[in-house]
């Protein structure tokens, strides 16, 4: 459909043919040819930016900038281009709106709890809900004043209702146009409550999220966790650490960065269904003494180089097999890895693909059926890598140069450990085939990966509450400055 449409298109709108064939190939794992198609779609903006259409920025913002980092692992050319497309999104889409709108606060520097505003779509069963809980519980019983805010139409499960039971209030606007919140009538809602921090849990994937942060209806104004930042405003925050972005990275962004002192993420190990480790190989026909590999990553986090790293893995540790799971086309997922097979001389049948499950809890018993992670590149696996780690699994991440092919890297550094991230494909080969050929190597990391987890001896991924009171430090120091 995106060729079609290219074709009959592509002359008259350029801009919106390219983003549809860029997110749609993305998504189904063909990645060469939307780089391809996205390096074209650079040329265009860059000629003329002024005379996008309104409707053209909308769409590059809002889904074109979220599918670039899948593609390209350029921090200066991918920076280049969130600022340049956010520059022209906040001319259409911002014209005229007042900021910031929040009341100055007299008692600013009064020792009174801070009160925390957060803002998602996202408080569920998700990567967002998954992986905030623990630490917005725990900032929860450090000030009793936080304030929840839905941004976006929201399947509700238990998660919400525990997310529910943590704030003292819980906000739902009254409707959902295109499936957002009325920026408008959220902001006026956060500012009726007088916050002194507002956390973005979205960032430019929630279009809601972006607007209500150029209002700036608080006084500190951050965005943490759901992906980079969304280069609204310089006088806003970007929470991360020094492994996801390393010193002098700060030119890149318009957002000021502050680095928490040990992680950026701190959750509680992820529960997972009890899984019978033999009964799942013998089903999938995996000898007992098999090493198995797994790769989870859907199609826009698969690319040529990844599969020919991983099926070269494969190649040196002939008693292996991978399983390979996610979203996309599996057709074409396929019949890369049997390409790549054939070239590399490798019996395709131990690529094993299989499929979705219901659950996170049923989806995270695989983890306890392999011997090892191969991470995604040029965007690591950010619940994914989290999941694994939880479930005392190595973990191979290839690490670059933007953040998200830095959170995998982050992880092992967030659970004290120097071994599992690579920098370039070939070391992500050798790390692969050491680890798979090393029994001893992988005991020593999966041993060290429990203590990781010991009460006594939390590493920092594993600690909330410790992130929760650095975290709560600098809002009271941002705030009172």
């Amino acid at each position: 459909m995106s060729d079609l449409y290219c074709q009959k298109c592509g002359d008259k709108v350029p801009v919106l043919s390219a983003v549809a064939y860029i997110f749609a190939y993305s998504q189904s794992g063909a990645c060469q040819q939307a780089l391809e198609k996205l390096i074209e779609l650079e040329k265009i903006c860059y000629q003329d930016p002024d005379k996008l259409e309104v409707s053209e920025v909308i769409i590059l913002y809002e889904i074109l900038l979220f599918t670039v980092s899948h593609l390209r692992d350029d921090v200066e050319a991918n920076a280049k281009l969130y600022r340049l497309i956010a520059q022209q999104y906040a001319k259409h889409r911002f014209s005229g709106v007042p900021s910031p709108q929040y009341a100055l606060i007299p008692e600013k520097t009064s020792l009174k709890p801070l009160r925390i505003g957060l803002i998602s779509k996202h408080f569920r069963r998700h990567s967002v809900g998954w992986c905030s809980e623990n630490l917005i519980k725990e900032l929860s019983l450090i000030s009793p004043h936080i304030y929840i805010y839905v941004t976006g139409q929201l399947p509700t499960d238990e998660v919400t209702q525990r997310f529910e039971q943590i704030a003292a209030k819980f906000y739902w606007p009254k409707s959902f146009p295109n499936g957002f919140g009325s920026p408008e009538e959220l902001t006026t809602e956060i500012l009726g409550d007088r916050l002194d921090i507002l956390v973005d849990l979205d960032s430019m994937t929630v279009p809601t999220n972006v607007q209500i942060l150029y209002r700036r209806p608080a006084p500190v104004c951050v965005s943490w966790l759901g992906f980079d930042a969304p280069y609204v405003s310089g006088d806003n925050y970007f929470f991360c650490d020094q492994y996801s972005h390393p010193q002098g990275i700060e030119k890149h962004y318009l957002e000021k960065l502050i680095r928490l002192p040990h992680t950026s993420v701190a959750l509680e190990p992820f529960k997972s269904r009890p899984v019978d480790r033999n009964a799942v190989r013998k089903g999938l026909n995996i000898q007992p003494d098999q090493i198995v590999y797994l790769c989870v990553a859907p199609g826009r986090k698969t690319n040529l180089e990844m599969i020919q790293a991983q099926v070269k893995i494969l190649q040196g540790v002939p008693n292996s097999v991978l399983l390979r799971k996610g979203q996309g086309d599996n057709n074409l997922i396929r019949e890369l890895y049997h390409q790549v097979c054939v070239e590399q001389n490798v019996d395709q049948g131990r690529v094993i693909f299989i499929g979705l499950t219901k659950t996170e809890e049923e989806h995270r018993a695989i983890y306890y059926v392999a011997d090892a992670l191969l991470d995604s590149y040029p965007y690591n696996g950010g619940t994914h890598n989290l999941e694994a780690l939880s479930a005392n699994l190595p973990i191979i991440t290839r690490a670059g140069e933007q953040y998200l092919s830095r959170m995998g890297y982050s992880f092992l550094k967030a659970v004290n450990l120097d071994i599992g991230a690579a920098w370039t494909w070939e070391e992500y080969t050798q790390l692969g085939i050491k680890l798979g050929l090393d029994a001893n190597l992988r005991d020593q990391i999966k041993s060290h990966l429990i203590q990781s987890q010991n009460q006594n001896s939390l590493a920092p991924l594993w600690n909330p509450k410790k992130l929760a009171r650095e975290m709560y430090d600098i809002f009271e120091k941002l705030y009172r400055e």
